[in-house]
């Protein structure tokens, strides 16, 4: 039930990877249709859809995400709205400056600070609004790299898209398989480590439209115990979903793997949704969570879909012991 500002703070904040211009390579960014030039001290990286300076830690991450509603679009362009959803998420944006991209697309771009569990980030944050598809475009960089805002603006300025946003690549670039259970479909991935399923019978701001996340985690929980890796999922995701009470825990199969299901109630931003969360440990030590939101009272009606989906779920190179 992720619906208008909400998904787009939720994407914005967990666009905080691990991360002078010099000369730059213009090059896609893989389960995208974006185009990007950046400073060659950068490299495309496969724990997200973006690149990463391993020396500085600074990165430049793109998100998918559906085509936008006019709706959503005023959402991200009404600063009075942006600035505390955004603050909500520990991003404090302190400067607001248009741009066009390369292929003459406007972009507007939020700079601000980011403050994390591992530090201080220089953030910059803008969304480009295709026919086919949206995307949210971040900089980012620890506050001690002192990355330029000029370097920040040429980088945005290269960004280019090609005609079309091809669903089978977005799918290849995912570090899982699945199966999406009608009525829910595949909308869109986000940095190459999550997928977003829906049901498109429901209006784009529709209430009561239930939603399923797959997302692979990035850090090492090998040998934790699994409700305590659901524990720091949630605490992750805070902010955005918050007071999570009813809960209910069961052992399951999930991706392969011995499993957690959580059945739960919480607060979506104020709304009260029924959550349910799947969640085991790949043999590569990083975990990997289904979630699913409804309003509440309605989402037991799709039990059966949710089920499937969390059964049709596979890991891509997970190597066997």
């Amino acid at each position: 039930m992720f619906k208008s500002m909400k998904l787009i703070s939720l994407i914005i904040a967990l666009c905080l990877a691990p991360m002078g211009a010099r000369a730059a390579v213009y090059q896609k960014v893989p389960g995208t249709a974006v185009y990007i030039s950046v400073p060659d001290s950068f490299t495309l990286t496969t724990d997200f859809s973006g690149f990463i300076d391993k020396k500085t830690g600074a990165a430049i991450v793109v998100a998918t995400m559906p085509p936008a509603s006019d709706h959503i679009k005023q959402l991200f362009s009404d600063e009075s709205k942006f600035k505390p959803a955004m603050a909500a998420q520990h991003y404090d944006i302190v400067s607001q400056s248009d741009k066009k991209s390369r292929d003459g697309y406007a972009l507007k771009i939020y700079q601000g600070k980011q403050t994390a569990a591992n530090g201080i980030f220089d953030k910059w944050s803008s969304m480009l609004f295709a026919p086919n598809a949206s995307y949210i475009i971040t900089v980012q960089a620890p506050e001690k790299a002192k990355f330029s805002n000029n370097d920040a603006m040429t980088i945005f300025g290269s960004v280019s898209l090609a005609s079309h946003n091809d669903e089978s690549d977005q799918l290849s670039a995912l570090p899982f398989t699945f199966g999406a259970q009608p009525p829910f479909e595949f909308v869109g991935s986000i940095m190459n480590s999550s997928a977003m399923l829906t049901i498109p019978a429901y209006i784009k701001e529709d209430a009561e439209r239930p939603d399923i996340i797959v997302t692979k985690g990035l850090e090492n929980t090998k040998g934790a115990p699994l409700d305590k890796v659901v524990d720091n999922y949630l605490q992750s995701i805070k902010g955005t979903v918050d007071n999570v009470e009813d809960r209910k825990t069961s052992t399951t199969k999930f991706a392969g793997h011995p499993g957690l299901k959580l059945q739960a109630t919480a607060l979506m931003k104020g709304d009260p949704v029924d959550l349910v969360i799947y969640a085991a440990i790949g043999n590569d030590g990083r975990p990997i969570f289904m979630h699913a939101t409804g309003e509440k009272g309605t989402l037991a009606a799709y039990n059966t879909e949710i089920e499937k989906t969390a059964e049709s779920i596979k890991l891509r190179n997970d190597v066997q012991k």
